[in-house]
């Protein structure tokens, strides 16, 4: 008898470990009758707003729950064990009485599970018989998966915006309970065919390895789904600038550490002050915002990690973003709102419900990406709103456009104001420039203005810290030269802390102590931002070599101009073209070094090798300076790009040996980046474009149009009108350059080029340049081979290529230049370009691989899916058009059928002879049943 309870006692202690402290509470106490009770409440409510729903579908399991009760309270006290059965039954039908939809799925359930129930009144002596250890043990596991799939059950019921939800985690529910049906149904075999001790061991043996194998399989799905929701959100990854950040702190212990004691952080920080929803920190450009921003994220991270082991059940999120000026990756809402997606599915993984509604999202969405800020917007409003705490912190909001930066800030508004209800729901930290917009946007926040007090004393740690840098490197520099220095760079920065580290920086990078003095000197010492700019410039540009300064100002113009961060290896792809050979020698023009040893601290490169400027006033400084001319920029980068891909060695009918030679020597590092956007340099140049300056523009592009020959007349008759009219805008924006020679040439390349890539998402839209590409991607592939390449052929083709050369065909897609390190990715994600409609139905083979069309999918989920909220997202309801009656005897026709009776038996059966009489009134009537309806109004 011992044993049994001990069997009942440890399962119970499992689910009890499991459930909240006020689930606990609540259900330890909960009786039958109070489940009776309250279902009859339920009842009474639904026939009084005439919506019941045959609640009697839980008799069943009732039933069966009260034979289950009979047997084991001959061993111990059945009420202790079975108020965590009522409990959460209690719980899930008051709250799924409010949804009609929830409330039938989960009467069904109880319903499906008491199919699967064993029948034990009958059974009763043999497991009160001594000899039937094993029979007993039998009730603990029945016990153990009937509290298991309450518990399922019962965390679908308990999420935030659970409605919202309920679709995608019921249908996750209902997989992840198939194997407790499959226990319930092997217990029942064992109990009715009397099982012997090896019989219930051998069953035993096959559950716990049935378990093993769904976890295992579980697992495999999950990492699975992950990987799908993971390439559909095509997110930038946060984590990278977080890394990077922290690191920079890393040379001076407790930088910004100030910022976590200031009291307006730590009331933002304070789980339970729900009193500031929104802060905003704001001050100059320069200020060191970014890295106070990274301080932040680290203590916000800490807090949720401390909040969370103290009470494990509560889930708070903690998500950031750094926003970047000039890169689409950074600088948009769709941007934002993805990478935030993106960390909280990394963080709540393991959280079968969350994990289950962003993969019923990637599914129903048809876009191989996500790209719709309509879709963006909903998913992250209903994936916060299911978390009862959510800090966003978001640095360099002034670094997005208005527009952009106003969708930001409108739709964590609105989450925050739609959960008035729940304060400290949602809180929000923006950091930015004090700029209007985003006062006025923000709507009366709390403000914390970082001043040069705030940072003052960071500056000056920073200083003494890069002067002992200093003077490592330059032996000789006595401590009064270090003071000199810590106090010339305080005294200058004006509150900057991006000062402070331009300054230091090159001060380091002088060459010897006579540059050092030279840079100390109180005239040419600088003060102010744009004054360090400036020291930094005159020691890139003037002294320097010619051939070093004209390197650097090529790759700044380069920088200033790009459409999106260039790779450190598409730089040295882009340096290794002569256009006066028509040749790339990637090995003997590659830039020596890195960047930084040309360009000085003006640049750095990320970890995911994108070479950017070190901060976005850098580029307006750069461009005000006049040191780069942007509209010059655009007209040599489109040069570049036009005359490289006039190359005889990018011609795609080059043999596949000359392929694999070229590909093997680099030439082709900068041909993805030149295909797709030679013609937006183009365009841009057009603004600055004079007729007396073209000549060189003019012989590149009449190679080129040799070589691409855009021809009007090979677009269909239908799309001839696309073409006429995007040309009519080109001959408008090239109006100034009507007098020169190239103006048909440049109008006709541009219209030929955007058209087809509006027709034509596939690579061949490009040219003969993308017919390259895909000859190029199918070699690399070869080469992915084991046999094909030794380790230095395959670090060779990394440094052309990066390490992702799986890419996807789609040329506006994130992964035309991101790729894949995986085939069976890429696969994954061009077949949600080439079959977009994929089922939804858990199990269902065609959720990977879908159809072309929403015609096919409809078919497929009216024959093997008939439930219509399973593609109701899919389809607009249709109106159902009203049903006519027609007279068979006159023209006439009738909404409904007992209308038509009416009609006819007034109009046309009214001289019918009536046999049938009333013996009361005497009245005749046609029919028989008429005459009985008459007789019920006599007495």
């Amino acid at each position: 008898m011992a044993n049994i309870e001990d069997g009942f006692q440890k399962v119970l202690a499992d689910f009890q470990k499991k459930l909240r402290h006020e689930e606990l509470a609540a259900f330890k106490l909960t009786t039958l009758d109070d489940l009776k009770i309250a279902a009859q409440g339920v009842q009474d409510a639904q026939k009084k707003g005439k919506t019941a729903r045959n609640l009697t579908r839980i008799q069943p399991f009732l039933q069966a729950m009260a034979q289950y009760q009979g047997v084991i309270e001959v061993f111990l006290n059945a009420s202790d064990l079975l108020c965590f059965v009522w409990g959460p039954m209690k719980f899930m039908l008051l709250v799924a009485s409010n949804w009609e939809k929830s409330f039938d799925i989960l009467l069904n359930t109880y319903k499906e599970l008491a199919e699967n129930f064993p029948l034990l009144m009958q059974y009763r002596s043999m497991f009160a018989s001594e000899n039937n250890k094993q029979m007993q043990q039998i009730l603990v596991w029945i016990y153990e998966d009937i509290l298991n799939f309450h518990l399922k059950a019962l965390r679908v019921f308990t999420q935030h915006a659970w409605k919202q939800l309920f679709s995608a985690t019921w249908k996750n529910f209902q997989e992840n309970t198939k194997p407790i049906l499959n226990d319930l149904l092997r217990h029942r075999e064992l109990i009715e065919r009397t099982a012997n001790l090896q019989q219930i061991q051998e069953s035993r043996d096959a559950r716990l390895l049935s378990q093993a194998s769904f976890a295992a399989l579980e697992k495999e799905q999950n990492h699975n789904k992950i990987r799908m929701i993971s390439t559909w959100l095509s997110a930038t990854d946060s984590t990278e600038d977080q890394d990077t950040f922290a690191m920079k702190r890393q040379d001076v212990p407790g930088s910004g550490s100030w910022i976590l004691k200031e009291p307006k952080i730590l009331a933002w920080l304070d789980p339970d002050n729900c009193g500031t929803p929104v802060l905003w920190l704001n001050g100059k450009p320069g200020a060191g915002k970014t890295i106070l921003a990274s301080v932040i994220i680290e203590g916000a991270s800490v807090l949720v990690k401390a909040s969370s082991k103290s009470d494990h059940q509560t889930t708070i999120s903690m998500t950031y973003f750094y926003c970047r000026e000039k890169d689409r990756d950074k600088n948009t809402f769709a941007s934002v709102a993805k990478a935030l997606l993106a960390q909280l599915l990394k963080q709540n993984s393991d959280k079968p419900e969350f994990l289950a509604y962003l993969y019923d999202e990637c599914l129903k969405n048809c876009k191989p990406t996500l790209k719709s800020q309509q879709d963006c917007s909903v998913i992250l409003k209903r994936t916060l709103n299911a978390f009862p705490r959510s800090f966003i912190i978001i640095d360099g909001l002034d670094e997005c456009e208005s527009k952009e930066r106003k969708t930001i800030m409108k739709l964590f508004l609105s989450i925050i104001n739609e959960n008035s209800t729940e304060p400290g729901k949602l809180r929000c930290f923006f950091i930015s420039q004090d700029l209007n917009d985003i006062r006025l946007g923000l709507k009366d926040p709390d403000v914390l203005h970082l001043t040069e007090k705030h940072v003052e004393r960071d500056i000056e740690n920073y200083a003494v810290w890069y002067a002992s840098q200093i003077e490592n490197k330059h032996t000789g520099v006595s401590q009064g030269v270090k003071d000199y220095i810590i106090k010339l760079v305080c005294e200058g920065s004006d509150g900057m802390f991006l000062f402070a580290k331009l300054v230091l920086k090159n001060l380091y990078a002088q060459p010897n102590l006579k540059g050092l003095y030279a840079e100390l000197r109180p005239d040419l010492f600088p003060k102010g931002l744009e004054k360090a700019y400036s020291r930094i410039l005159s020691r890139i540009l003037e002294n320097s070599e010619p051939v070093q300064q004209q390197t650097a100002r090529k790759l700044l113009g380069w920088i200033v101009s790009v459409k999106r961060p260039l790779k450190w290896q598409e730089i040295q792809g882009a340096f290794s073209i002569d256009v006066i050979s028509g040749q790339v020698n990637f090995e003997s023009r590659r830039l020596a070094g890195d960047i930084g040893d040309i360009c000085g601290s003006l640049v750095e490169v990320s970890s995911s090798n994108r070479v950017q400027l070190v901060h976005s006033s850098a580029r307006h400084f750069l461009i005000q300076s006049q040191t780069i001319d942007e509209g010059d920029e655009e007209k040599q980068m489109s040069l570049l790009c036009l005359k490289y891909l006039s190359f005889d060695s990018l011609n795609p009918d080059i043999t596949a040996d000359a392929l694999k030679k070229h590909l093997m020597e680099g030439d082709y590092a900068f041909l993805e980046y030149a295909t797709l956007h030679w013609n937006h340099h183009l365009e841009s140049a057009i603004k600055s474009l004079k007729p007396d300056g073209l000549l060189h523009l003019s012989v590149a592009l009449n190679d080129f149009i040799e070589f691409y020959g855009p021809e009007s007349s090979i677009f269909e008759e239908k799309d001839k009108k696309e073409y006429e009219k995007v040309r009519k805008d080109y001959i408008q924006r090239c109006e100034a350059l009507q007098t020169s020679e190239c103006h048909e040439s440049l109008v006709s390349l541009l219209s030929h080029a955007k058209v087809s890539r509006l027709l034509n998402e596939q690579l061949e839209a490009l040219g003969p340049p993308g017919v390259l590409i895909k000859n190029l991607r199918l070699t690399l592939e070869e080469f992915t081979s084991p046999q094909a390449l030794d380790v230095l052929g395959i670090q060779k083709l990394q440094e052309y290529f990066g390490d992702k050369w799986h890419k996807c065909p789609h040329h506006s897609c994130y992964y035309f230049h991101e790729g894949f390190t995986q085939k069976s990715t890429l696969l994954q994600h061009t077949n949600k370009h080439d079959q977009p409609f994929c089922c939804t139905e858990a199990g269902c083979t065609r959720m990977y691989i879908g159809w072309s069309t929403e015609k096919e999918l409809k078919s497929h989920m009216s024959r093997y899916h008939p439930d219509p909220d399973a593609f109701a997202w899919k389809f607009p309801p249709v109106t159902k058009l009203p049903t006519i009656f027609k007279c068979d005897q006159c023209p006439k026709q009738f909404s409904r059928a007992n209308i038509l009776s009416t009609h006819r038996l007034r109009v046309h059966e009214r001289h019918e002879k009536r046999d049938h009489v009333c013996e009361h009134c005497g009245k005749g009537f046609v029919r028989n049943y008429e005459l009985v309806r008459h007789k019920t109004i006599h007495p």
